[in-house]
C-alpha cells in the first residue's frame, strides 16, 4: 500500500469521491484546479473516510503543481499499438514533454526493431504550454512503481499479456535517459543508461 500522503505525486480523496468513481488507493486521477483551470495527474495515496463530501488534499508541494497564477493549457493522452503475434513490448510511459525524448525513442525502436512482426507499444505523452513554469513534468508525472493498470485502459488492456522481452524507456535529469529490459510487466528490470539528444 502506498503512504498515506506524503508527497507532491499522491493526494487523498473523500470516501464518496472514491465510491462514486470506483476509485482504490493506486489509482491515478486528474485533478483540476477550479481558481486557475489547471490540472495534474496524482495517485491516490489513501481513501479519507473523516473528510467531508468532495474532499481532496494533498501536500503544499503537491497543491504547487497545480499552480496559482500561471496559465496551463496542456494535455496527456495514452497510446497503445498492439499486434496479437508480437512477443516484444516497448513502454514509454513518460513521453512528450514529461521526460522528453522517451516516447520518439521508444517508437524510433519500434520502427527499427528486426523482423517480421514489430513490438508493441504503450506510450503515454503530457503536454504543457511555456506559461506554465514547471513544464509537463510537475503536472503530469507518475513514479513507474506508482502507476496502476485501471488507469490506464492500453494498458490494462495489455497488462495479463505474456511477452519474451520488455523495453521501458525513461529519462533522468538532464538530457539523458534510461532504458530498462524485463520478460515480464510486473518485474524489476536493469537500467542501461544512455544518451538523447534535445531535438
Amino acid at each position: 500500500m502506498l503512504p498515506k500522503v506524503n508527497s507532491k505525486w499522491l493526494c487523498s480523496v473523500s470516501a464518496d469521491i472514491a465510491q462514486d468513481h470506483d476509485l482504490p488507493v493506486g489509482d491515478q486521477v486528474r485533478v483540476r484546479n477550479t481558481a486557475t483551470g489547471q490540472i495534474a495527474l496524482y495517485t491516490i495515496g489513501a481513501i479519507d473516510e473523516l473528510d467531508g463530501d468532495g474532499t481532496i488534499r494533498m501536500t503544499s508541494s503537491g497543491r504547487k503543481r497545480l499552480g496559482s497564477t500561471a496559465s496551463f493549457c496542456g494535455e496527456f493522452v495514452e497510446e497503445l499499438i498492439h499486434a496479437s503475434d508480437s512477443n516484444t513490448l516497448i513502454l514509454a510511459p513518460h513521453g512528450g514533454r514529461i521526460e522528453r525524448g522517451s516516447d520518439t525513442l521508444a517508437e524510433n525502436i519500434r520502427a527499427a526493431w528486426p523482423g517480421q512482426t514489430p513490438p508493441s507499444s504503450w506510450i503515454c505523452r503530457g503536454w504543457a504550454n511555456s506559461s506554465f513554469s514547471a513544464g509537463a513534468y510537475d503536472p503530469w508525472h507518475v513514479s513507474s512503481t506508482d502507476i496502476n493498470r485501471r488507469s490506464f485502459p492500453g494498458l490494462d488492456a495489455i497488462s495479463d499479456l505474456e511477452f519474451e522481452r520488455v523495453v521501458s524507456v525513461h529519462g533522468h535529469g538532464g538530457p539523458g535517459g534510461a532504458c530498462g529490459f524485463s520478460r515480464k510487466l510486473n518485474r524489476k528490470c536493469n537500467f542501461i543508461a544512455f544518451t538523447v539528444r534535445s531535438v
